[in-house]
């Protein structure tokens, strides 16, 4: 994988939220689902990972350009699934790869 590199607002986030930067680079090197979101043109991963306890939804927005990936944002979700589910209904993300797809089918239009 190429190297990951953090906009200043993603790495406020993850100061503010308290979320290891090597679970980024983890959700997007492995996600269990992956989107292109078409407003933003940027690509989405998610996985599910511990943070603070808790297992919960990571979505990192991003962008890849020669290699290298610069995190946009990042922010945790418990209810990940019907967030991506919402944001696909409406057309705003399209799914590309959904690995490990929890309620088969449910995340396509």
């Amino acid at each position: 994988m190429g190297a990951v590199v953090f906009s200043e607002h993603a790495k406020k986030v993850l100061e503010v939220r308290r979320i290891d930067a090597t679970k980024v680079s983890e959700s997007i090197q492995t996600a269990e689902h992956r989107l292109y979101d078409v407003m933003g043109k940027t690509m989405v991963a998610v996985k599910k990972v511990q943070i603070h306890g808790k297992m919960l939804g990571l979505i990192v927005i991003y962008t890849k350009l020669n290699g290298q990936y610069k995190v946009v944002t990042v922010f945790p979700s418990k209810n990940y699934v019907e967030h991506m589910q919402r944001k696909v209904k409406k057309g705003r993300w399209i799914l590309i790869d959904a690995g490990a797809e929890p309620d088969e089918g449910s995340l396509r239009r």
